[in-house]
């Protein structure tokens, strides 16, 4: 069926599919994607997880020392990467090492490391044989039964050569 319209003098006519197709349905817009952001709630949940500085997207690991993206799943991403056999890997060979700190337990004094230091000092600045400080600390213990400095002095030769050197 035509559709006739009139304006005027003028006659216009209009086929019905013409007027249908300017009514077609128009596909709805595709969503915007939203990619996640590395949150700081991550690293308070995994310590070793950090911020990256690739980008906003991505986080790194401390233990294996690499970045990964969290931009698809956030805190699901980090959860797959800690449970990845690199990960776990590396992470039960540094439990198995000892800190830094821990070396040094018994020293934790900072008056018996100074005395320590400036004993090794004295040898150096006087040109003595390192082997004398192997008798430096029973020396010390008999001079100063009292002091709790010289029962805890015991830098030894091997340790006055490694501050030496």
């Amino acid at each position: 069926m035509a559709v006739v319209k009139k304006y005027g003098d003028y006659i216009e006519e209009e086929s019905d599919e013409s007027v249908e197709s300017e009514f077609e349905e128009i596909p709805p817009a595709k969503k915007a994607h939203v990619t996640q952001r590395f949150k700081s709630d991550y690293s308070v949940r995994f310590p070793v997880i950090t911020k990256s500085n690739v980008s906003e997207g991505h986080a790194y690991c401390n233990m294996c020392m690499c970045d990964f993206s969290v931009s698809h799943g956030g805190i699901v991403d980090v959860k797959k990467h800690v449970n990845t056999a690199k990960h776990t890997s590396k992470s039960s060979l540094q439990s198995g090492t000892r800190k830094l700190p821990d070396f040094f337990a018994g020293n934790k004094d900072l008056s018996v490391i100074r005395a320590e230091a400036l004993f090794t000092e004295f040898v150096v600045e006087h040109n003595l044989p390192v082997a004398c400080s192997d008798h430096a600390g029973p020396l010390f213990r008999k001079m100063f039964p009292d002091s709790a400095i010289g029962k805890k002095y015991g830098c030894g030769r091997t340790k006055t050569e490694r501050e030496i050197y």
